[in-house]
């Protein structure tokens, strides 16, 4: 599969995934969880629960410690993709990268690994680099 066409798969499955999130946030709450508390796999994404994952999994040795990507590993952040699109990439992916499946990063650990991925700011500009102003 051609790179142009590697990245409309994950655009499309992002999107196909992102309306899935919307209905299921339309759902009523589970029975015996009070209104508008979130139940446990509903939880918040934990960006420092992200960060070890981003470590200890392997991501780190091919896109970068903030994921800025290396000649093994594309760019991640910033503006990474939704976790739905890097779920889906990550599952079915036919690249170098290997995949992992629901039983080696759950959903939740791929939406941990996103908000960890979201936090990371862009690089600064070299104006703003006082040593490079002069070059």
């Amino acid at each position: 599969m051609n790179a142009k066409l590697s990245s409309l798969v994950i655009v499309v499955a992002s999107l196909l995934s992102a309306d899935a999130v919307v209905r299921a946030a339309e759902r009523p709450a589970a029975a015996g969880s009070p209104a508008g508390s979130p139940t446990a796999s509903q939880a918040a994404p934990s960006a420092v629960r992200g960060r070890q994952l981003f470590l200890n999994v392997g991501c780190v040795h091919c896109h970068g410690t903030q994921g800025q990507g290396t000649t093994a590993g594309t760019r991640l952040a910033p503006d990474p993709l939704p976790a739905e699109g890097i779920a889906a990439f990550i599952r079915s992916t036919n690249t170098q990268m290997p995949a992992y499946s629901a039983k080696l990063l759950s959903d939740g650990d791929v939406a941990d690994i996103a908000a960890f991925l979201r936090t990371i700011p862009p690089a600064k500009s070299p104006d703003q680099i006082p040593a490079l102003r002069g070059l």
